[in-house]
């Protein structure tokens, strides 16, 4: 599931509150597995007041459609196709309330984006360890490099180190921001606006940096394996897919100038952390 608040001109579902139910007709995108669950977590907007709300419902209640048209080249897996609503009902004691032992904000859209983080670390992690794994087992040295492994081979050695530091770079990084999570989370309410702001700017960071170097790992993951690895039997594209089409979730380039402000001029970053393009 994992869905995010939306932003104006998003697709999502309106909610007309009735007899005591909201009724709900609309569309939404990328609603991660739908197809496999029991039940559809979605947020929708009163049409009265323009409030976005959150929900629960069973996904074989009357007038819910789940498409399963989701095609992406990586995360096949995740089931993020298509639902429609039709006149869908929406029970009262389905609508789910923020915590507000967390603030006014909450800490949905920083923890989720603390998940997504470790996601991308995992698969650069998980590329790394492939890599290693087929070099001593199957690669073969250069003509040219005057050894006789291609473990021992001088430019494997340069760049998997660098793959190797740029990914423990990040990793760290990523543990720094998720015991800052912890922190405020225990703190609750009680949390101050700069150590709400320092922690989504520290999440964004750690997300930046493990999806540019996981993306690193895995684009340049043959550099390091060689032809006879670029195989479809092999699959090893799929860590380059998966991470490819999960970090353009979140646009680099917003998630940058929200860091940047917020280092630069003090401007707390807004959530979500980096915002949703999908």
């Amino acid at each position: 599931m994992g869905q995010y608040r939306q932003f104006a001109g998003s697709e999502q579902a309106d909610g007309s509150w009735e007899n005591g139910k909201y009724i709900l007709n609309g569309v939404k995108k990328f609603t991660t597995g739908t197809p496999d669950s029991d039940r559809v977590m979605l947020y929708f907007r009163d049409a009265n007041t323009s409030e976005t709300l959150q929900g629960v419902i069973p996904r074989d209640r009357a007038g819910v459609t789940v498409h399963d048209d989701w095609n992406g080249f990586g995360q096949r897996q995740t089931g993020s196709g298509t639902v429609t609503f039709d006149n869908v009902a929406l029970e009262e004691d389905e609508i789910l309330k923020e915590n507000e032992s967390y603030g006014k904000d909450g800490y949905s859209p920083p923890l989720t984006q603390s998940v997504l983080t470790n996601i991308y670390l995992g698969i650069g992690l998980g590329a790394l360890e492939a890599a290693r794994k087929y070099i001593h087992e199957h690669s073969l040295p250069y003509a040219l490099s005057g050894v006789e492994a291609a473990s021992r081979d001088p430019y494997i050695l340069r760049k998997y180190g660098e793959l190797w530091a740029e990914l423990k770079g990040a990793e760290s990084l990523a543990d720094q921001a998720s015991a800052q999570l912890d922190r405020v989370t225990a703190l609750g309410a009680r949390t101050s606006e700069e150590e709400r702001a320092e922690t989504a700017a520290l999440i964004t960071a750690a997300n930046v940096q493990t999806g540019k170097a996981s993306l690193d790992a895995a684009n340049r993951f043959f550099e390091l394996t060689g032809t006879r690895s670029a195989t479809t039997d092999n699959g090893f594209d799929r860590y380059w897919r998966n991470v490819r089409i999960h970090t353009l979730h979140n646009p680099l380039d917003y998630k940058l100038r929200n860091i940047g402000d917020w280092a630069l001029n003090g401007t707390p970053p807004p959530l979500p952390v980096a915002g949703v393009n999908t």
